[in-house]
């Protein structure tokens, strides 16, 4: 009689688990998803890094287009220099506009790039959250 109350109480504790097929697959989501969040933010980590080169870059061009500028107003000081150091000056803005004008572009595009990249996360983060609500309302039912 005691062993058909062990037996019994057994397999009472059996009807609450889960079964192993079912929870190894909700263990393999979990680990499939938190592989996908680390990839979002490493493409993450990486526009942020190339965002932070093309700022860098950008007030690097600035910074030359201000120094530009002062050799410009030097020069139009000094009369027997005053054309060629013009045209010089002005080819040389204009490059260096032209070459703001792309860093500028770059940094939208890693701009655009960084929020995919956040929006990929989010997404993912609620992938996650939505597989473990998911695994805890399974347990749920099973208790």
């Amino acid at each position: 009689q005691q062993a058909m109350g062990l037996a019994e109480q057994l397999q009472n504790e059996l009807k609450g688990m889960v079964p192993w097929e079912r929870f190894e697959g909700v263990c393999q989501e979990l680990q499939q998803a938190l592989h996908r969040e680390r990839e979002a933010q490493a493409a993450l980590q990486q526009a942020l890094h190339r965002e932070r080169e093309a700022q860098a870059a950008l007030e690097q061009q600035t910074s030359t287009s201000h120094q530009l500028q002062a050799r410009l107003n030097v020069s139009t000081q000094n009369a027997q220099n005053k054309d060629s150091a013009l045209s010089e000056a002005v080819k040389e803005l204009s490059e260096t506009r032209l070459a703001v004008q792309q860093w500028e572009q770059q940094a939208r595009q890693a701009g655009r790039r960084l929020q995919q990249a956040e929006e990929e996360g989010q997404r993912r983060g609620q992938q996650l959250g939505d597989t473990q609500a998911a695994l805890q309302q399974a347990i749920n039912e099973k208790e």
